[in-house]
């Protein structure tokens, strides 16, 4: 037997059914979302069209534009990329951030990932070859 939540935060005068795993509202069964991200979580409806109907953040599509650019023409700009993008997918796992940005957010980490093995790749076979002479 399930026990009493209380009312809906958006509709007093119905029972909630559920409990937003974002910000704790109580949530009734016309209000409820259900996602489907892993792991899956319960959002009351202002919590769900926040985190899923926003556009990318500037951090996400910053992060990639530096990790493409940096990929073509410095392999330095790397680092940016892979920071912005680690920062951007902590933000979004705490919330803080909308769910739109992780695939730009991944694909910075990882470019910038990718130019700093390249970067430092290159650094030792430099430093091989100026020690062989």
């Amino acid at each position: 037997m399930r026990h009493a939540l209380g009312q809906c935060a958006l509709h007093p005068e119905v029972a909630a059914v559920e409990i937003c795993t974002r910000c704790g509202a109580f949530a009734c069964g016309d209000c409820v979302e259900f996602t489907e991200t892993v792991p899956s979580q319960t959002l009351c409806t202002t919590c769900y069209s926040r985190y899923f109907s926003q556009k990318a953040s500037q951090r996400a599509v910053a992060g990639l534009v530096l990790g493409l650019v940096g990929i073509s023409t410095c392999w330095l700009l790397g680092i940016a990329a892979w920071i912005l993008g680690q920062q951007e997918l902590e933000a979004i796992e705490r919330g803080e951030a909308p769910e739109k940005g992780r695939n730009l957010a991944s694909g910075a980490k990882w470019l910038g990932l990718i130019q700093l093995g390249l970067t430092v790749l290159a650094a030792l076979i430099a430093g091989v070859a100026f020690a062989a002479r």
